[in-house]
């Protein structure tokens, strides 16, 4: 057993480490979903949830599945397709509101995951909300 020092004999604390991390992971998760648009750092996100910046980073990647950057990245972009659906809100303004660096960098993003363009999502929305189509 690996016991820290002034621990109990026999007690293993690497399984609360590993609890804790994944837990610090999670709860970063959650805070990028629900703020996607803030300017977030990894200094930030990590004295948000008490950790390092090296071990949230590799936590969240074994967590998650992606880097910090890639999931704020996609939470952006879940934000920007239902503010694109669901408002008539310029796509300049919902992109830098999101905090992307540009409108081209905003449509790159948008068309990588999608597969298209916001212009053509809301034109296609538009398209099939209309009576008789």
């Amino acid at each position: 057993a690996c016991a820290r020092p002034g621990a109990p004999s026999g007690v293993d604390r690497r399984p609360l480490a590993r609890r804790r991390r994944r837990d610090q992971a999670r709860a970063t998760a959650v805070t990028l979903a629900a703020q996607p648009e803030l300017p977030w750092t990894l200094d930030r996100l990590a004295q948000r949830v008490h950790a390092s910046p090296f071990h949230l980073a590799r936590s969240f990647q074994r967590e998650m599945g992606a880097s910090i950057h890639q999931y704020l990245l996609r939470a952006r972009l879940a934000r920007a397709a239902a503010e694109v659906l669901d408002s008539g809100e310029e796509l300049t303004a919902i992109a830098l509101r999101l905090g992307f660096a540009n409108p081209s960098h905003f449509t790159a993003a948008f068309r990588a995951a999608y597969g298209l363009t916001p212009t053509a999502l809301r034109r296609q929305a538009g398209a099939s909300r209309m009576p008789g189509a």
